[in-house]
């Protein structure tokens, strides 16, 4: 009863446990078929249901005399998240956002900063998104 709950809410790489307190037999087959069944679908419900969606990682780069600013103007926007800077010869800043999203921070960059912008690819994580 369990599995068919999870597989009804077509969910994959999940598991549900539910333990009994009193091994009695007072509900029945069918009664301890409904207490499992209700116990799994009353958690996702109160949990609720996320989708593991693929995030990149994206650098850009910058000289050491334009990283206050760019990284003000970084803060500015919702198209990424500004994960973390990396001080050298160069400032990299590394970009976290949905992959379908670069192109479009690309241009924003572009568009702010008046040159022209390129994000490498340094590497890709998931994260959960409610549904």
């Amino acid at each position: 009863p369990m599995l068919s709950v999870l597989r009804k809410q077509e969910l994959q790489q999940t598991v549900a446990v539910v333990t009994r307190y009193f091994g009695g037999v007072k509900l029945g087959a069918g009664g301890l078929a409904r207490a499992y069944a209700g116990s799994v679908s009353q958690a996702i419900r109160t949990v609720g249901l996320a989708q593991k969606i693929r995030v990149g990682l994206y650098m850009f780069s910058c000289a050491p005399g334009e990283a206050g600013k760019i990284t003000n103007l970084l803060y500015q926007q919702n198209l990424f998240i500004l994960q973390d800077t990396e001080y050298g010869n160069e400032v990299n800043s590394i970009l976290r956002m949905q992959e379908e999203r670069k192109h479009a921070a690309e241009m924003w960059l572009t568009d702010r900063l008046q040159r022209p912008v390129e994000l490498t690819e340094t590497g890709h994580e998931y994260e959960e998104v409610p549904v």
